[in-house]
């Protein structure tokens, strides 16, 4: 890759919009659901009582599933939706 240093650079997992959801149900043992407004582009995260620190959670969990570190989350598509889920090796 030419023109941008390598500490500027991460890798990312894309995958679609409904293999996400069931993916953060999975690795947050049902406690966390998502859903995805295509107009806006804007994620919203359902959680049961007591879930705090959504963003941190979505992370770590991740992390833990994919053993990498998840830098950040996104959303992109209109019709069909993906996620984008930035991360770097450790």
């Amino acid at each position: 890759m030419k023109n941008v240093e390598n500490y500027r650079t991460r890798k990312c997992i894309v995958m679609d919009f409904d293999e996400y959801n069931e993916l953060i149900k999975k690795v947050t043992d049902n406690k966390i659901s998502v859903s995805y407004d295509c107009y806006d582009n804007e994620l919203t995260y359902k959680t049961v009582e007591g879930t705090d620190n959504v963003d941190f959670v979505i992370a770590v969990a991740l992390s833990k599933y994919f053993d990498v570190t998840v830098t950040s989350v996104h959303a992109d598509g209109y019709d069909t939706p993906y996620m984008w889920i930035v991360y770097k090796e450790d």
